[in-house]
């Protein structure tokens, strides 16, 4: 299996102004090129994995819908402990 890594500068769109960024991307793109097929679900799944850890945070209202409602349970109330701190 043959395939071609193409870059096509687009004028709009995040791009890619980091040269050593996209350097690093076709390296790693070169990489799976040698990894045999009994690697391939896993690097899928590990690649998934960094997307979800790596990916930039949703902003709060696109989080939580500040308009939705929902119930709560409030537990039994409790009283602390007391706790003894010990100064030097």
């Amino acid at each position: 299996m043959q395939h071609r890594l193409s870059i096509i500068p687009i004028s709009t769109g995040k791009g890619y102004e980091n040269t050593e960024c996209l350097r690093m991307r076709a390296f790693c793109h070169l990489l799976l090129d040698y990894l045999p097929e009994d690697g391939l679900e896993e690097i899928k799944d590990s690649l998934l994995e960094a997307i979800k850890f790596y990916r930039e945070p949703q902003p709060v209202s696109e989080a939580f819908h500040l308009n939705d409602s929902f119930e709560v349970a409030i537990g039994e109330g409790y009283e602390r402990p007391v706790f003894q701190i010990a100064e030097d």
